[in-house]
């Protein structure tokens, strides 16, 4: 029985033994590299709009467009008004807009008046039509910078803008409304 004691009592000396020296050859042969001082940039977004003074330096906000004389239930839209958009960022741009704020002088029913914004950039003129109210409670895309499509970095896109009233939009003799934003917004896409 002793010389089976012993026999086993050197098996679990060797063993040990032997998970020790693995151990030690296995730590003997690892390596490690590290990659230091890493970043992560986005790119850059700058959204500029040019007013309808045409052929001025774009900028992050310009004097709005004037429609006046307008004549409620008339058939065909108004003349148009011109802006541009450019995407002074390094990342392409998916654009949206939205209005907000506003005065009325009388009563005008902003769910009433239709506006269409058409890029005349774009292959095809595409358009969107919604009334102003419409684009006060909804993010609105815009026709050739938005959906499958976007502003490329660098590129600037022009818009034409023209609205008209229902005959029922303004009650009373006359009514306005004024001092509202049409708010751009890029978001970045691939």
């Amino acid at each position: 029985m002793k010389k089976s004691a012993i026999i086993m009592r050197a098996s679990v000396v060797l063993g040990a033994l032997s998970v020790l020296v693995g151990g030690v050859t296995y730590a003997a042969i690892t390596s490690s590299a590290t990659l230091t001082g890493n970043t992560l940039a986005s790119v850059t977004g700058s959204l500029l709009v040019d007013g309808p003074d045409a052929g001025s330096v774009p900028t992050a906000s310009e004097a709005g467009l004037q429609f006046t004389g307008l004549v409620p239930g008339a058939a065909a839209y108004s003349a148009a008004q011109t802006f541009s958009l450019k995407n002074d960022g390094t990342g392409n741009l998916k654009i949206a807009v939205t209005a907000d704020g506003g005065v009325s002088a009388g009563t005008y029913d902003p769910s009433k008046v239709h506006v269409k914004i058409t890029n005349t950039t774009v292959a095809g003129n595409p358009s969107v039509e919604a009334t102003l109210d419409n684009f006060a409670t909804l993010f609105n895309n815009l026709p050739g910078v938005s959906g499958a499509d976007k502003l490329l970095a660098g590129a600037t896109n022009s818009f034409d803008v023209q609205v008209k009233a229902d005959a029922d939009a303004v009650t009373g003799s006359s009514a306005s409304f004024s001092n509202f934003n049409l708010t751009f917004t890029g978001t970045a896409v691939e």
